[in-house]
């Protein structure tokens, strides 16, 4: 099975999210990205890292100062205040 993510439908489409399609899509499943590479992958890996970070705002019990910031280490969240 042979497909191509390009023209016109794909144009404004983040290049991240087109790669991780393709890498998806992939027929043979040895050579197909694995559930936690994609879950590593660019596109949605700062995606995740953003939604955790919202998350972390809506659900504080008290506001978070603007001197405080959030960075990543590793697969981690370091909260820095």
């Amino acid at each position: 099975m042979s497909f191509t993510l390009e023209g016109e439908m794909y144009k404004n489409v983040d290049s991240a999210a087109l790669d991780l399609l393709k890498k998806m899509l992939i027929a043979n499943p040895k050579d197909r990205i694995t559930a936690s590479q994609a879950l590593h992958h660019p596109y949605l890996y700062d995606k995740t890292l953003t939604n955790a970070v919202e998350q972390n705002k809506m659900n504080s019990p008290c506001q978070t100062a603007p001197s405080n910031s959030i960075n990543r280490k590793g697969n981690n969240l370091v909260l820095n205040r």
